[in-house]
């Protein structure tokens, strides 16, 4: 069961074009990139890509409600599988906490792609707290 879920924060300056407090997904590529990038969280209503989400307290879920409510209906196992790494990782962090995905190369002997959602740091913050 899960109480969080990340919405968004309109900021174009920030490549965050979904709506303000719009429910942010997943979406799997089609290609796992080879090295380190940058990826995106996308709009459920507008379909349009942010960079950040931020937590937020809902009523509880389950990782089925949220794909059936919010999902693009391909019921893809590697969009379950996206879905689950972000609500697993956004249900460890405080509401407000800002967040971002990326793919990272991780391992010594075996490297390896592998989805990363994780809490950022604002310095020169366009964004209120």
């Amino acid at each position: 069961m899960y109480s969080k879920l990340l919405k968004a924060r309109n900021n174009p300056e920030n490549q965050c074009y979904a709506y303000d407090d719009e429910i942010l997904t997943l979406i799997p590529t089609k290609v796992l990139p080879k090295k380190d990038c940058k990826y995106h969280f996308t709009g459920v209503l507008s379909g349009e890509k942010s960079q950040y989400g931020w937590v937020s307290e809902v009523e509880t879920f389950t990782l089925d409600d949220f794909i059936e409510k919010y999902g693009f209906g391909t019921s893809d196992v590697m969009e379950k599988l996206y879905i689950k790494i972000m609500l697993d990782s956004v249900s460890k962090q405080e509401t407000n906490t800002p967040m971002a995905v990326d793919f990272v190369l991780r391992g010594v002997m075996e490297k390896q792609i592998v989805l990363t959602i994780h809490k950022v740091f604002f310095y020169d913050s366009k964004y209120p707290s």
